[in-house]
């Protein structure tokens, strides 16, 4: 008898998703799906029994409680001006977690990874979907912040994992997607914000839905028009922003910084704009880098939402305010 593909047949016609492949799999990697970036960090060092690491001062609160809450000792490091670590002394031992920030300076890590081969690395590529794994062992992946996706998170290694975490269901908590698509992501809000909560209090592999829609996603459409926005915005902008962007980034966001803060204002046009990140805004950063960049940064959206159009009006909004 010919084998069974699916548990049964016949019946109403599911959700429609294109059966495609996602970007990264795991017949080209050793690739875990987790429903947070929190959860392959928490497996990783636990894997690699990590006993020190470097980790920035400026990056994400939720990932520097991941990695307190483990028995390691924990070093922050500051960045330069090209957002890049500066460590003094780093034993061969010792990790380094760099971070790809806005999805901006692909090239740049690589290259520091490159000149400085005796650490171990964790590269968070949060902000980076499309920065493949070329000279480090560890990659961590968001699909929340490049996609529309109710959770979802990759992790690429080289250690040895023993087994893919089980996918789970969640459907129940995805609904504000759907909502989406009628009644607009401002409608949706708070049912995003409940879904955060619901993955923050959960270590658990990538539900179903979120692995059946990027199997779905047109990569390379997706990759052109976010790449295309950054250049319109890098046309106007390249000369006054203390932010250097390479050429030919996929970012999650741009990143404009002129020294000055236009985020009321520009939330005001209802061009909504996040803080990158909260903490680095204490007085106790007021001279440095990491305080200018969380209180004068102004992230910009360049998602596959927008054509050049779009992005045209912003640069005229944000034009119009300084």
């Amino acid at each position: 008898m010919v084998k069974r593909k699916h548990s049964s047949y016949g019946g109403f016609q599911p959700l429609e998703l294109k059966q495609g492949q996602a970007y990264y799999s795991e017949d080209k990697y050793n690739l875990l799906k987790y429903n947070s970036a929190k959860v392959g960090i928490d497996i990783l060092i636990e894997k690699e029994h990590i006993q020190k690491i470097f980790v920035p001062f400026y990056l994400c609160p939720n990932v520097c409680r991941e990695i307190e809450r483990h028995d390691l000792e924990v070093e922050y490091y500051s960045i330069d001006d090209n957002l890049l670590p500066i460590i003094e002394r780093a034993e061969e031992e010792d990790w380094i977690y760099i971070v790809d920030y806005f999805g901006v300076m692909d090239t740049k890590v690589d290259k520091y990874i490159s000149e400085h081969p005796e650490q171990h690395y964790i590269v968070d590529n949060c902000h980076s979907f499309y920065h493949k794994p070329n000279v480090g062992d560890n990659y961590i992946y968001s699909c929340r912040k490049f996609f529309g996706v109710p959770d979802g998170a990759y992790l690429i290694t080289n250690a040895v994992i023993a087994s893919q975490p089980r996918l789970v269901c969640n459907a129940k908590q995805a609904g504000y997607l759907l909502t989406c698509l009628e009644e607009g992501t401002n409608a949706c809000y708070q049912g995003k914000k409940k879904m955060d909560q619901y993955i923050a209090e959960r270590y658990e592999g990538m539900s179903l839905l979120a692995d059946a829609i990027m199997q779905s996603i047109d990569y390379e459409s997706v990759k052109q028009r976010r790449r295309m926005n950054a250049q319109v915005y890098e046309e106007r902008f390249r000369k006054i922003n203390r932010i250097s962007v390479e050429p030919e980034s996929i970012p999650y966001i741009y990143p404009l910084n002129i020294g000055k803060n236009i985020k009321k204002e520009l939330i005001e046009n209802k061009i909504f704009v996040p803080t990158l990140w909260d903490q680095c805004g204490d007085e106790k950063y007021k001279e440095t880098w990491e305080y200018d960049l969380t209180k004068n940064t102004i992230f910009l959206p360049v998602d596959q939402r927008y054509d050049e159009e779009d992005i045209r009006y912003i640069i005229s909004v944000v034009e119009s305010l300084i």
